[in-house]
């Protein structure tokens, strides 16, 4: 939480959570590329974005602040979720 002090520290964790979520979706189309079972592919596929969801939830109140400047963030995740067939909430009062 230390870390987050800090802006330049806090932009850049920001950054490496952008391209987190961006691997956690490639990782898990390459896990699931295989896999017939519908039902076992979108279980997989929650569970990483899911636990990618668990981070935001995490520090949701010490990243609202540089999410308002990073706009893109929020898009570009929400974006990335609405193509898949999961859901993932983003509260409002993260904005």
């Amino acid at each position: 939480d230390k870390l987050l002090e800090d802006p330049l520290r806090l932009e850049f964790i920001l950054k490496a959570l952008i391209k987190s979520f961006e691997e956690a979706k490639a990782f898990s189309h390459l896990i699931t590329r295989k896999v017939e079972n519908f039902v076992v592919k979108r279980l997989i596929e929650y569970v990483a974005v899911g636990s990618f969801n668990l981070v935001l939830k995490r520090y949701k109140e010490k990243l609202g602040s540089l999410v308002e400047q990073y706009g893109e963030f929020r898009e570009r995740v929400k974006k990335e979720v609405s193509k898949a067939l999961i859901s993932v909430r983003f509260d409002d009062d993260n904005q």
